[in-house]
C-alpha cells in the first residue's frame, strides 16, 4: 500500500514557510503575548549553552488545579511567528479553556541534525549533510529544558505535550511513541513522514499513555493513512489516542498551520470531543507531485464537534457501493470506473450517498 503513494516533495514546497535551517528575522509583532481564549500569556526568552534558545509562554490566570497542561514546541521561531497571528485559539464553541503554558525550542539553525531521527541518503545528496541526532535533542530536553522550566512554574508532568511543524512534526511522532513517560500527547502538523522511506510508520509499539494527532494538507499532500494502520495494531485506538485530519485544500504553510492549532491545542487539554455536530464528505483528486497526469480519488469524510475540533474518519468509515461498478476501498480511495456510481458512507448513526465519477472525466 505504501509503495502505490510514495511521493517525492520538492525542496521549494517543503521549505515554502519560514522552516529553514536559517534563523527567520522576528518582527516587532513576535514579541507581543499571544492569547488563548481570555488568558494573555507573559514570555520569558532564555539562551542556553549550544544554541539552544527558549521562550516560556505564561498564562495570567491560574490554573484551577494549581498546576498547567505544557506544550514544548519544536520550531519555536516558527512557533513564535504563528502564535503572534492568532488573536485567539479559534475554539468554536468552547466555554472555557484552562490555563496552560506552553515552551517554544529555537532550531537555532540545526533542523536536520535534530528533527531527523533516521538516515536520509536523499537529504544528504539534495539537501544538506547531517547526522541524525534527536536522540541526542530529547536528552538535552529532558535534562536540561524540563528541568529548568518545571522546577520554576508548576507544571503537571502527566500533561506534557510535544508539537511540531514538517520536519519538527515528524520528530514530535517519533518523540511521542519512544518517550512516552515524558509526552502524553503528541501533534503533527503537516509531518514529514516520507523521511527514509516512512521509516515512522515502523516506530509504533505497544499502547502506551501518550496519544497521537498528526494532519497533511491535500494541496501537499503524502499518503500518510499507514500511520493509523501502525499505531492501531498496537492497541491504539482512532478517536480516542489517535487523530488524523486530511486537511481540504491545506498548503504547507505557517498560516495553515496557525489556522488548525485549536484541533490538536483541544485535544490535548480536553482530550477526544463528544458532542457531534455535522458530518461532511469532500470527494478529493489530488495531483501527484512525482508523476505528471496521475491523480489520487480519494472520499475523505470529516467529523466535526460542537468545540470545533474536527478530523477524518478515512479509515473508521464504512463505504459501500449502492450502484454502479466501481470501487471504494476501506481507506476511502475510489474507482469510478469511468462510470456515474453512488456510494453510501456511514459512521455510528450516520450516513450519506455521494455521486461520484472519475476524477479525470
Amino acid at each position: 500500500m505504501r509503495a502505490l503513494y510514495q511521493i517525492a516533495f520538492l525542496a521549494g514546497i517543503l521549505f515554502s514557510c519560514a522552516c529553514s535551517d536559517s534563523n527567520p528575522s522576528p518582527s516587532d509583532d513576535d514579541n507581543k503575548p499571544p492569547s488563548s481564549g481570555t488568558s494573555s500569556f507573559t514570555i520569558t526568552t532564555l539562551e542556553l549553552s549550544n544554541d539552544l534558545t527558549i521562550d516560556i509562554y505564561v498564562p495570567s490566570a491560574e490554573n484551577a488545579s494549581g498546576k498547567y497542561p505544557i506544550i514544548y514546541f519544536n520550531d519555536g521561531d516558527v512557533f513564535k511567528g504563528a502564535i503572534a497571528s492568532l488573536t485567539s485559539y479559534q475554539f468554536e464553541a468552547t466555554s472555557t479553556v484552562e490555563p496552560f503554558m506552553m515552551v517554544g525550542i529555537s532550531a537555532g539553525g540545526h533542523r536536520y541534525g535534530r528533527y531527523i531521527p533516521y538516515n536520509d541518503p536523499w537529504i544528504k545528496e539534495n539537501w544538506s549533510e547531517y547526522s541524525p541526532g534527536s536522540i541526542n535533542y530529547t536528552e538535552r530536553l529532558i535534562n536540561e529544558v524540563l528541568p529548568m522550566v518545571e522546577e520554576d512554574y508548576p507544571v503537571d508532568p502527566k500533561r506534557r505535550a510535544i508539537f511540531g511543524f514538517s520536519l519538527s512534526g515528524l520528530y514530535a511522532a517519533w518523540a511521542g511513541i519512544n518517550y512516552p513517560e515524558v509526552f502524553s500527547f503528541s501533534a503533527s502538523m503537516s509531518p514529514s513522514f516520507w523521511v527514509a522511506d516512512y521509516a515512522i510508520f515502523d516506530e509504533p509499539r505497544e499502547l502506551s499513555n501518550t496519544r497521537f494527532y498528526f494532519d497533511i494538507g491535500t494541496k501537499e499532500w503524502n499518503y500518510y493513512v499507514p500511520m493509523i494502520e501502525s499505531l492501531e495494531n498496537q492497541g491504539f485506538e482512532y478517536g480516542k489516542d489517535i487523530f488524523y485530519y486530511e486537511v481540504p485544500n491545506g498548503i504547507h504553510a505557517e498560516s495553515d498551520w496557525a489556522s488548525r492549532l485549536h484541533i490538536p491545542l483541544g485535544l490535548f487539554l480536553n482530550g477526544a470531543p463528544a458532542e457531534v455536530k455535522d458530518y461532511e464528505v469532500i470527494k478529493e483528486c489530488i495531483p501527484s507531485q512525482s508523476t505528471a497526469g496521475l491523480v489520487f480519488q480519494r472520499l475523505n469524510p470529516i467529523i466535526t464537534f460542537t468545540n470545533g475540533i474536527r478530523y477524518s474518519l478515512s479509515t473508521s468509515a464504512a463505504f459501500q457501493v449502492v450502484s454502479g461498478d466501481g470501487v471504494v476501498l476501506e481507506d476511502g480511495r475510489f474507482d469510478a470506473k469511468g462510470r456515474n456510481m453512488t456510494v453510501e458512507i456511514s459512521h455510528d448513526n450516520w450516513s450519506e450517498h455521494i455521486d461520484l465519477t472519475d476524477c479525470n472525466n
